[in-house]
């Protein structure tokens, strides 16, 4: 009994060893979306860039996204509210994917968002990687 004890509580300890604590979850993933929508609602485009990956910028500099964003805001206001339609997580390949999607409510229309975000294991962050916007509204 005491050798059973002994095996089921060392295979405990080790399985628990192997589980990477430090890994963010989906919450983590949803207060970096919270975030980001509050800095693009009190208009702060500079701090909302900050929540995106270096490699985001790879395709488009960081400048022009931000004349992309600046663009969207003169179509359809300022952002009025926002809300988390749907939520995944992705661990299939190497890493760890949140895919967020959100429904905007702006001045003068509304957008529907999809932020991809990926634990970066070197600096153990969620950084944005991707952002997919589709507006519908005035102008």
């Amino acid at each position: 009994m005491h050798v059973r004890n002994f095996i089921l509580i060392f295979a405990t300890m080790l399985l628990l060893a192997c589980t990477p604590g430090n890994a963010p979850d989906t919450r983590t993933a949803v207060t970096l979306g919270t975030q980001f929508y509050d800095a693009m609602k009190q208009g702060n485009i500079d701090q909302a860039l900050d929540y995106y990956a270096d490699e985001f910028f790879a395709m488009r500099s960081r400048e022009q996204w931000r004349t992309y964003l600046e663009g969207i805001n003169k179509k359809v206001g300022a952002l009025q509210s926002y809300k988390l339609a749907k939520l995944n997580a992705d661990t299939r390949y190497r890493g760890k994917f949140f895919i967020l999607e959100y429904r905007n409510i702006h001045e003068h229309g509304k957008t529907w968002e999809t932020l991809t975000m990926v634990h970066q294991v070197k600096t153990n962050e969620i950084r944005l990687i991707g952002h997919k916007i589709t507006a519908k509204g005035s102008n």
